[in-house]
């Protein structure tokens, strides 16, 4: 009876979603629709995974009480309610649940990231430090959050994806008080029902290693490969070292980035050219004063070589 009872609720819920997508001003008035913080509890809810419900039994009973109408697929309905993580058109799998779906909507798998079979990277050097080294952070815009990409292959079958050697390509992640809720519901479901693809544990992980402190947060921020709506970088830091936790290791795709960005700071050359660069061309006046500062003894040197040559 509770099963039918929370369908029904779920079932509504969607419909009025769906046309309050098509025309807000219908339910400006309504206790749900109309009351933003609540429309994002009760998502928040419908995602917790102890909440869930099968979907093939949600979508059959759909199916029966609009079997005379000709209202949208419970497909649709869902997708256009969980449509703010949604960055691929259709996932390919089987959806489970709700907790599922979102899981698919954040994480479909890139058909190039494979597990390396060498050695697990165990650390990698913080945003800040990587940052000091020359490598420059650059934001994806609506991609899956394992669509990262560098200046070399990381697989065998992978093409360079960024332009410039030092440059890494990262999805934007919107960080709000919804977002520690979200993301441990998704990783308890993968470690419970997805072993060996643990795509949001992977991801977690390597932010994890970036960030250490603040000060990796707002570079991050400052960059706009994270979005902060909570106002604290400390918080922000925080959040994403408390992820991890009690969380089972697991073999990650981005075991052959850590070593190509470590690889990458641990080069002499590379932290001396972004030292150089950081202290002499920060700016277009700094960059101009550099080059002016330069040219002056190199005029004076040649006009005096010319005068000594004249006798």
């Amino acid at each position: 009876m509770m099963v039918l009872l929370d369908a029904v609720f779920i079932f509504e819920l969607f419909l009025r979603n769906e046309e309050y997508l098509g025309d807000s001003s219908k339910y400006q008035d309504d206790f749900i629709i109309g009351q933003p913080w609540l429309r994002a509890a009760i998502r928040r809810d419908l995602i917790l995974l102890e909440n869930q419900l099968p979907f093939s039994t949600l979508n059959e009973l759909y199916d029966c009480a609009m079997s005379t109408t000709d209202c949208k697929p419970f497909m649709y309905l869902s997708f256009r309610y969980f449509d703010k993580y949604r960055k691929t058109s259709e996932p390919s799998q089987k959806i489970l649940h709700f907790t599922d779906l979102v899981r698919c909507f954040l994480s479909f798998k890139h058909p190039d990231l494979k597990i390396d079979k060498a050695e697990p990277i165990k650390t990698l050097y913080s945003a800040t430090m990587l940052h000091q080294a020359g490598i420059k952070f650059k934001p994806l815009p609506n991609v899956s959050l394992l669509d990262i990409r560098a200046w070399k292959p990381l697989s065998k079958v992978q093409t360079p994806l960024s332009d410039k050697k030092g440059k890494l390509l990262m999805p934007s992640l919107e960080i709000d008080n919804n977002t520690e809720c979200l993301l441990r519901n998704l990783i308890a479901l993968e470690q419970l029902h997805y072993p060996g693809e643990e795509y949001i544990c992977r991801y977690v992980k390597l932010l994890d290693f970036l960030v250490d402190l603040e000060n990796d947060v707002d570079l991050l921020i400052e960059n706009k490969v994270i979005v902060s709506k909570l106002g604290d970088s400390k918080a922000v830091a925080e959040l994403i070292n408390g992820l991890c936790r009690e969380m089972v290791e697991v073999s990650s795709t981005f075991d052959p980035l850590s070593k190509l960005l470590n690889d990458y700071y641990e080069s002499s050359w590379n932290k001396n050219k972004a030292y150089l660069v950081s202290v002499y061309f920060k700016n277009i006046w700094t960059g101009t004063g550099t080059v002016v500062g330069s040219l002056f003894p190199l005029v004076t040197l040649t006009r005096f070589i010319l005068y000594l040559l004249r006798y």
